[in-house]
């Protein structure tokens, strides 16, 4: 675009293809000579060959104040364009950036034409004043806001499906508050396209920041065309305040703020991660909200085939709750199951009251609030993008942590290089923020091998010497070759020892290259750590990453949390032992598990509890296949189902034998992984006990 004559610009676009939409900006400076209650309009105009002398024209006006208001207002989407028919997620962030309270902050959406929304299932929190239809008004009232507090509010809203692509979405937000000089007015706009060729998620591994912390951008896209995607570009815009430490794969900062991949072709199915590791810089003040934009681009689509954005904001100190989101698997398989562990701990000195945890769930998974979670599930059945909420977790004492286990079915109709992003939502009395999180992983559904992590011990205590067991298999038809297996190890713990050749090749970066592995053959590997950097409360995720020759980037990522607990609690001295016979096992035969409790406590653990999730590739029959009978099934233990043993008091130095004759599902193909989650749970008990044990089938 060019300024033809004092503020006049103009750009000159050639043709525009039947919905295809453009996004232009110009920045400009306000002049220092302008006083407070002016107002700064602006007009656009678009003309066309054949159209009217002028097609379109639209205004917008501003106001001019003394001094920079106390509250800072952002508005993300999670997609631009949006899909006819589907989701997209508003993000508004509303922020305190000055000295003293802000008080009565009141939020207004009114809905878009194009959109709607329920006001409790749609909306956190709930929305007073609609239900939410197109045109209608949706309020919060947020009360007040001390210095440096921010608040979130998301809405889930769906597009109308009769939308055509070409139109634009225009959401305008208010926001008012007492003394507050005058009234915030922003608009976001967003397109519409309905025939997209990609997927694109954004995300940030920690929310909110402090001043000096380096934390990491995390950018997912695939590949949902039924062609390869050319010259394919993927550019990142970083807000001010942070410094990049770090890019991935081979991305360069091209300019300050302005990182850019270039990716080349990427085929049918595929999807790549990419991430930016950046230092929030020392002069942040609490309360700043620091955005970034992705944007996608190839050949052959739009200017813009895909952006998405994503907020976080600025805290004084960091917050008392750490919470971390893992996955058994990325990518996942249409049809089959995904566990999500969500974990909750709190690593400061004083409890936190009022501990509440709500999972957004996507649209591409589905799953049953009791028996596919973990503790149960409030709010929900739980159906596509419903909130599943755990209110239960109450007050969380000092070096406490809570786990929360979702087994998460991926709808079966969605293909391979669609992106599943799960949004998590964390509240407390007095947290002073809200932490929101979200966790992406592709879909891919024709996979050569799996893997599965698991670690010997959960909780640890600090100091102690624990392994993470990993586990991998060919399940393709053919060998992989050039196979390497690499592990992510977390701060907090320092190897000990590695098995089987593998070698640290930087400080918790672990490698074994393992060259060829035939079809149906697995491979186990261990790394012994002390968790010598480690404090109650705090959370060690190991992740580990499978590649080999002729797959994709990434052919298998899985995590596995272990919670860190005080010494001398009952969760650290209540010991749970796993086994299982015979290890590989064969299809159509029996699978014997042997679960061992012992309380080491010293004194009698009330209320144990023992689940059992069954996993896919198994059944057995809750009372003749057995000991003591399992609670919780119908009859049979089907798949995915959760058997419970509630063992009552534990008296001190006692232990209770649990035994499962599983009947191994038939025509498993050789080199699948059968992995068995198993949770402890106990009154008073600081933390929940979760192990995985992991067994091969070879026929």
């Amino acid at each position: 675009g060019t300024e033809v004559s004092s503020g006049e610009v103009v750009w000159n676009e050639g043709s525009l293809g039947v919905g295809a939409s453009l996004h232009r900006e110009i920045t400009v400076t306000a002049d220092a000579g302008l006083t407070a209650g002016q107002i700064l309009k602006t007009t656009a105009q678009l003309t066309h060959d054949g159209g009217l002398a002028v097609n379109n024209s639209a205004e917008h006006a501003l106001t001019v104040v003394a001094s920079t208001l106390p509250l800072e207002v952002d508005i993300s989407t999670s997609a631009n364009p949006v899909i006819a028919g589907e989701r997209v997620l508003y993000t508004l962030t509303i922020s305190n950036s000055s000295l003293l309270p802000v008080n009565d902050v009141n939020v207004q959406l009114r809905v878009p034409a194009e959109l709607s929304f329920y006001f409790s299932t749609d909306a956190e929190p709930n929305v007073a004043g609609c239900s939410c239809d197109p045109v209608e008004e949706a309020s919060w009232s947020l009360g007040t806001l001390a210095a440096g507090e921010s608040r979130t509010i998301t809405v889930n809203a769906l597009v109308v499906a009769s939308v055509l692509s070409g139109n634009l979405i225009s959401a305008p937000v208010r926001v008012i508050a007492t003394d507050l000089g005058d009234t915030i007015n922003l608009l976001n706009t967003v397109a519409v396209f309905n025939t997209p060729s990609a997927d694109l998620a954004l995300s940030a591994s920690t929310d909110p920041v402090v001043p000096n912390e380096t934390f990491t951008y995390q950018l997912d896209f695939g590949n949902t065309s039924a062609g390869s995607l050319t010259t394919v570009a993927l550019r990142a815009f970083l807000p001010p305040g942070v410094t990049v430490s770090s890019i991935s794969n081979g991305g360069t900062e091209v300019s300050s703020g302005e990182v850019v991949w270039n990716e080349g072709s990427l085929g049918v199915g595929a999807s790549l991660h990419r991430e930016i590791t950046v230092t929030a810089d020392a002069g942040l003040t609490a309360g700043q909200i620091l955005k970034t934009t992705a944007q996608l681009t190839h050949d052959g689509g739009l200017a813009v085939n895909n952006s998405a954005e994503h907020a976080l904001t600025v805290v004084a100190s960091t917050l008392p709750l750490e919470v971390d989101i893992s996955t058994s698997a990325n990518p996942v398989i249409a049809g089959e199951r995904v566990l999500y562990t969500l974990t909750i701990s709190n690593s400061s000195l004083l409890p936190v009251n009022d501990v509440n945890v709500q999972l957004r769930v996507p649209a591409e998974l589905s799953f049953y609030f009791s028996t596919d979670a973990e503790p149960n599930v409030a709010g929900c059945s739980c159906d596509p993008v419903e909130e599943a909420s755990w209110s239960s977790l109450g007050t969380l004492a000092a070096g406490e942590s809570r786990t929360i286990t979702v087994n998460a079915l991926v709808v079966a109709s969605v293909l391979s290089g669609n992106l599943i992003s799960a949004p998590v939502r964390v509240t407390a009395t007095d947290l002073g923020d809200t932490i929101n999180l979200l966790n992406t992983v592709a879909v891919f559904n024709s996979p050569s091998a799996d893997l599965a992590l698991s670690a010997s011990t959960d909780p640890v205590v600090p100091n102690e010497t624990f392994t993470y067991q990993l586990d991998f298999g060919n399940t393709s038809a053919g060998s992989l070759t050039t196979v390497e297996l690499r592990a992510f190890l977390p701060s907090g713990v320092t190897v000990s020892s590695i098995s089987d050749g593998g070698t640290e090749v930087s400080p918790g970066e672990v490698v074994w290259n393992e060259g060829t592995l035939n079809s149906g053959a697995a491979v186990h590997r261990e790394i012994t750590v002390v968790a010598d950097n480690a404090t109650a409360g705090d959370i060690l995720t190991l992740t580990a990453e499978l590649t080999h020759d002729g797959g994709l980037e990434i052919d298998n990522r899985s995590e596995f949390s272990v919670s860190v607990a005080e010494a001398g609690g009952i969760a650290s001295l209540l010991s749970v032992d796993i086994v299982a016979t015979p290890d590989p096992v064969a299809s159509s035969s029996i699978l014997a598990y042997t679960i061992t409790v012992t309380n080491d406590y010293g004194l009698p653990v009330d209320d144990v509890s023992v689940m059992f999730r069954v996993p896919a590739e198994l059944s057995f029959y809750f009372s003749t296949d057995a000991e003591p009978d399992a609670a919780g099934c119908s009859g049979t233990c089907d798949p995915t189902e959760e058997a419970v043993w509630n063992l009552g008091t534990m008296a001190a130095d006692a232990s209770q034998i649990i035994t499962i004759d599983a009947t191994v599902a038939a025509s498993l193909v050789d080199g699948t992984l059968i992995v068995t989650p198993v949770r402890v749970t106990a009154t008073d008990m600081e933390d929940t006990i979760n192990l995985q044990h992991t067994t091969v089938i070879e026929n």
